[in-house]
């Protein structure tokens, strides 16, 4: 996942493209430091003694959540970075079939973001 996630960064210029692969994969972790994904459904979250390779099945929930957070003095990304964290998280059931997005309806583009947040008294 990190070395996608670099090459990604690499694309969009927030990571030098003139590194060698461990050194990737090295910064992409740095900047994505936790797993893409998790049960849903137990106690508090993330239950510690529940193994993460346990194969899924139909009836249950996981998030895929991909995020990067850079750092306000990380001066190994250009400084339009600095500071930027996202994380998006979708909520998939495992059914007999195609996989069922539960969060497919939810906003991601940054406008609809901005005009839910605007609403918002703080």
């Amino acid at each position: 996942m990190c070395r996608l996630l670099g090459m990604h960064l690499q694309q969009e210029g927030i990571l030098p493209r003139n590194i060698d692969n461990n050194e990737l994969i090295g910064k992409a972790y740095r900047l994505c430091p936790h797993h893409v994904s998790h049960y849903l459904g137990l106690d508090v979250h993330d239950a510690p003694l529940v193994r993460r390779r346990v194969p899924v099945r139909t009836g249950m929930i996981v998030t895929v959540e991909p995020g990067i957070y850079i750092r306000p003095d990380d001066e190994s990304v250009p400084p339009e970075f600095r500071g930027v964290g996202i994380r998006i998280e979708d909520d998939v059931l495992i059914t007999d079939g195609e996989p069922l997005i539960l969060t497919d309806a939810c906003v991601r583009e940054v406008d609809d973001i901005e005009a839910i947040v605007g609403k918002q008294s703080i």
